[in-house]
């Protein structure tokens, strides 16, 4: 951190088009070559040219202020002629006030007044009322400096909004689920915790597994121990570095804030499976470490000097610096000093990085990592906590009847998939079962179509099928009816028809 306080707070920045402005003054003013001396009554001085080589020196004049807590502190300076130098030069430049000390200095620099401003270290000198920096080249320069302490409570409380994770998310949109009732059915049942932490909802997919699917419903990632059951999907936003850390998360699942996993909630017999949340802290740092690079990306907007810049690229700039991706997980001091270290604010920022870097410097950002941060972090306890449970009871199933007749086939067993009554062909059929155990259980497959033919001219063609009447026969809970019909011929269920006739139960 002691490295940005030689950058200093006085920052050179002017806007396109609106680095110049009042009476339109420009007048030719002296520039040494040769003295470095900053008690020089020269605005403008510069060291290091070749001998007998003088500098031309035009003052533009004074600038307006180009952003919210920024000003400029020395006019506008056009050195020439413009280009590149044959080998590094010093200038110094007198400000129209005395810098504050302990403030960091940054000089802004264009070819023109119409291209954008770019940025060089610099320093003060003793007097406080001279920055001195080194260029290769010869342009406009001019001298700005940045009220830190509003930048900073800028950068502090958009870290604060972005992070108040004590709130739920109010425009979650809760997630949706299909065959919600039939997921109840054959012994389940489904209970949670009372509070708002996750949406949920329990249902059957086109695929017919029963899900779970959780969203997140507070503004900090969830992980999600998941012990039994599979992830089927998991869902996250374009760009949001939450959901990086169920790379490393092991068993668990990432949930991002908004974010919905899908889980396979089918049980195989008696038993029970469920979900339990809690607040991720990989997750939490990412979260917070975007926030921060969005929150910085906004303040270059403010200043000017964010055109171009977009929060994702800068987010993974910052994730290539080991520094910072071994601080993630590790607390906000780790967090600030690994990720948001002056020399990873420049290699994401570039040049513009400049402006930025001095704000980590301020106590009161350092103060927020260590204390707010920390404070948001224990408004969490008990509210990150969420369950879910599925329970299954072993459930007896009724049986399709029981056999009344020899060679008979499929009556006395559960959903079966083969059933004959016996007799002839018209009387055998292929069923798959839609459901079973309920009151009505309705299936769809193959059986012999004979209409007004004869039986040895009937045709196997698809069929529907209903078990009904749910009753008793010798002690077991049974189908006492099945219907057979046939849609494609104009037929529905009747209760009356076909094979409905047949009770099937002995007498």
């Amino acid at each position: 951190m002691r490295r940005i306080g030689l950058l200093g707070a006085v920052i050179l920045l002017a806007l396109s088009g609106t680095a110049c402005t009042g009476s339109g003054h420009h007048s030719s003013v002296h520039a040494s070559s040769t003295s470095s001396d900053s008690s020089s009554s020269a605005p403008v001085t510069v060291s290091g040219l070749p001998a007998g080589r003088t500098p031309t020196v035009r003052d533009t004049g004074p600038a307006a202020a180009p952003g919210t807590g920024i000003a400029f502190a020395s006019h506008i300076y056009s050195l020439g002629p413009t280009g590149p130098l044959p080998a590094p030069v010093t200038v110094t430049i007198a400000t129209t006030i005395a810098l504050p000390a302990g403030d960091p200095v940054v000089v802004a620099t264009r070819e023109s007044t119409a291209a954008p401003w770019t940025y060089l270290a610099a320093t003060a000198t003793a007097d406080r009322r001279h920055v001195r920096f080194t260029t290769s080249h010869f342009s406009l320069f001019g001298v700005l400096f940045i009220d830190l302490k509003a930048v900073a409570g800028a950068f502090k409380s958009g870290f604060l909004d972005g992070l108040d994770s004590g709130a739920t998310e109010t425009d979650t949109a809760k997630p949706s689920c299909a065959n919600q009732a039939a997921a109840r059915q054959d012994g389940y049942s489904i209970s949670s915790s009372s509070t708002d932490t996750v949406y949920w909802c329990f249902g059957i997919n086109p695929a017919g597994h029963r899900v779970l699917k959780v969203t997140d419903h507070r503004r900090y990632p969830l992980q999600v121990l998941h012990p039994n059951m599979a992830v089927l999907s998991d869902q996250y936003g374009h760009g949001e570095l939450a959901a990086l850390s169920h790379l490393g998360s092991g068993a668990y699942t990432i949930i991002a804030p908004g974010g919905t996993a899908t889980f396979n909630a089918d049980l195989d017999g008696a038993g029970s499976e469920g979900i339990t949340t809690q607040m991720d802290g990989l997750g939490q740092s990412l979260y917070a470490l975007q926030t921060g690079v969005e929150t910085l990306v906004q303040i270059l907007t403010k200043f000017g000097a964010g055109s171009g810049t977009k929060a994702i690229d800068a987010l993974d700039k910052m994730l290539m610096a080991r520094s910072c991706t071994t601080a993630l997980g590790k607390g906000p001091g780790a967090l600030v000093s690994g990720c948001f270290s002056p020399k990873n604010i420049l290699h994401v920022f570039g040049v513009k990085g400049l402006l930025l870097a001095p704000i980590m410097a301020v106590g009161s950002v350092i103060s927020f990592f260590h204390s707010e941060w920390n404070a948001l972090l224990d408004q969490f306890n008990g509210h990150d906590k969420y369950q879910v449970s599925i329970r299954r009871k072993h459930v007896v199933q009724p049986l399709l009847g029981e056999p009344w007749a020899p060679y008979q086939e499929g009556f006395g067993k559960v959903a079966p998939t083969q059933v004959s009554n016996g007799g002839d062909p018209s009387g055998s059929f292929t069923i798959t079962w839609d459901n079973w155990g309920g009151k009505t259980a309705d299936g769809y497959g193959i059986a012999l179509w004979v209409g007004d033919a004869d039986i040895a001219d009937g045709k196997l063609e698809p069929a529907r099928f209903r078990a009904f009447d749910l009753g008793t026969c010798n002690g077991k809970q049974v189908y006492l009816h099945l219907a057979v019909w046939f849609p494609q011929h104009g037929q529905s269920f009747g209760p009356q028809d076909g094979e409905a006739n047949y009770l099937l139960c002995p007498s």
